[in-house]
């Protein structure tokens, strides 16, 4: 059965953040660290689930790092789950929104370039690895 990944606190923060409602970024943000601690901990197909519903949160936001990021982590996910060619799309479309929007000294950026060399890699095209 799936589960939904939940931010371990303690009751007083608990208490502290009830009256408090989260904007859509801070729930993304709080999604795509969920998501993180999945792919951290090898459950890539709960992480791609997981990815896959919080992109739902991105229609109602405009922030470029976090749709990098999420986009990112799909493409990872679906990497690490052996679904090759699904991952290529999201690690393609990451690396050219890093590139453009956050540049190449971004973190997004080196993680994408770093993600597509090891999907060249592993699918065999050692000279396109190379690129990247």
């Amino acid at each position: 059965m799936y589960y939904m990944p939940v931010i371990l606190m303690s009751q007083s923060e608990q208490n502290d953040t009830a009256d408090k409602s989260l904007t859509t970024e801070e729930l993304l943000t709080q999604a795509l660290d969920s998501a993180q601690v999945l792919l951290d901990n090898q459950s890539h197909e709960e992480a791609k689930i997981f990815l896959n519903k919080s992109k739902a949160l991105l229609y109602n936001i405009d922030n470029d790092t976090l749709e990098i990021d999420l986009t990112f982590k799909l493409g990872k996910a679906l990497l690490k789950n052996s679904e090759r060619d699904s991952s290529l799309e999201y690690l393609e479309k990451a690396y050219k929104k890093s590139k453009e929007k956050l540049g190449t000294e971004s973190e997004l950026y080196c993680l994408s370039t770093e993600y597509l060399g090891y999907y060249y890699y592993y699918s065999g095209d050692y000279s396109k690895a190379i690129e990247y």
